[in-house]
C-alpha cells in the first residue's frame, strides 16, 4: 500500500511539473524568451488577442496577461496644434503595442521622423506653409489624416481621399462594413465585421467628412461607409499608404470597437499587422 502511495505521488508531482512548463511556453511572456512562442499570441505576443508575433520583453517581468511592458510594436509621430488629445493617444495607445511621440505642427520641419511607423495628423492643424507639408511628403511615411486637418495635408500632397471635395454631416457615431475582408477590420484585431454591418465607432456623435465615391477615384476604396446611403466613405484608403479618418475623432469617446479599428488602421499602414 505505502509504495502504491509513493508511485502515486511522483504521477502527481510530475503531472504537476509538465503542466507548469506547458504554462511557461504557451502562456504570456512567462518563459524568459525575448521571442513568444505562442499561438494564442495577441500584438507583441502571447496575451491573448490573436495573431502571435514578437514578445517585446527581453527578460520575464511576470505580467499575468500583456507582454507589451519593455516595448512596441511600431511608432506614430502625432501631429498637432493643441495639445487637448496627446494625453489620452499616449495613454490608450500603448495598450496596443503603439508608441507615440508627439509633434506640434509648427515644429515638424524639426523633426527628422526616425523610427517613425507613421504620421497621424490631428484635426486642428493647418497646413499652410509649404516647408512643412513638402517636409512631410519626403520622409516617404504613411499617414492617417483625421477630418479637416488630416484632410488638408492630404490634399497638398495631393490625394484623392482628403478634406476638399467632401461634404459634413453631423452627430454620427457609426460606420457601415462595405468592404470586410479589409485588413483594417481584422488584423491584428478581428472586429468580426460582417458585409453591411453597423459598427459603433463612438459613443456619441460626431461629425464626419464623407465623400462620394460610388465610383471612387484610382486607387481609392471606401473600407468604411457613411450609415445613410452607400459609396460615401467614412474611412478611405489611398494607393495603400493612406488613410483619410473622416470623424472629427475624440480618442475619449471611441467605443472598444471604434479604437480596435483605429488601431487596426495603424498597423495597416505600418505594414504590421500580424
Amino acid at each position: 500500500m505505502n509504495t502504491q502511495r509513493k508511485i502515486l505521488v511522483v504521477l502527481l508531482s510530475l503531472a504537476l511539473m509538465l503542466a507548469f512548463i506547458a504554462c511557461q511556453t504557451v502562456g504570456d511572456d512567462n518563459d524568459k524568451k525575448a521571442a513568444d512562442d505562442s499561438e494564442i499570441g495577441g500584438i507583441g505576443g502571447g496575451d491573448g488577442n490573436g495573431g502571435g508575433g514578437a514578445d517585446d520583453d527581453a527578460t520575464d517581468d511576470d505580467t499575468a496577461g500583456d507582454d507589451d511592458t519593455a516595448g512596441t510594436d511600431i511608432t506614430i509621430a502625432y501631429i498637432f496644434n493643441s495639445d487637448a488629445f496627446v494625453g489620452d493617444y499616449q495613454s490608450l495607445l500603448p495598450d496596443f503595442g503603439v508608441g507615440v511621440v508627439p509633434i506640434r505642427e509648427d515644429q515638424v520641419t524639426a523633426n527628422d521622423f526616425a523610427g517613425i511607423d507613421v504620421i497621424v495628423v490631428e484635426s486642428d492643424t493647418s497646413w499652410y506653409n509649404i516647408n512643412q507639408y513638402s517636409h512631410i511628403a519626403a520622409q516617404g511615411i504613411p499617414i492617417l489624416g483625421i477630418y479637416e486637418g488630416g484632410g488638408e495635408l492630404l490634399n497638398q500632397l495631393g490625394k484623392e481621399a482628403g478634406w476638399a471635395g467632401g461634404f459634413d454631416e453631423a452627430n454620427v457615431s457609426q460606420g457601415v462594413v462595405a468592404l470586410y475582408q479589409e485588413d483594417i477590420f481584422n488584423k491584428p484585431y478581428d472586429l468580426a465585421a460582417a458585409q453591411s454591418s453597423f459598427l459603433d465607432i463612438y459613443l456619441f456623435g460626431v461629425w464626419l467628412r464623407y465623400h462620394d465615391f460610388i465610383i471612387p477615384p484610382y486607387g481609392v476604396i471606401a473600407p468604411l461607409e457613411r450609415p445613410a446611403g452607400s459609396g460615401f466613405s467614412a474611412v478611405a484608403i489611398e494607393d495603400g499608404n493612406v488613410i483619410f479618418w473622416g470623424y472629427q475623432s475624440d480618442p475619449t469617446i471611441f467605443t472598444q470597437t471604434g479604437l480596435k479599428l483605429f488601431v487596426n488602421c495603424l498597423y495597416f499602414l505600418s505594414g504590421g499587422g500580424k
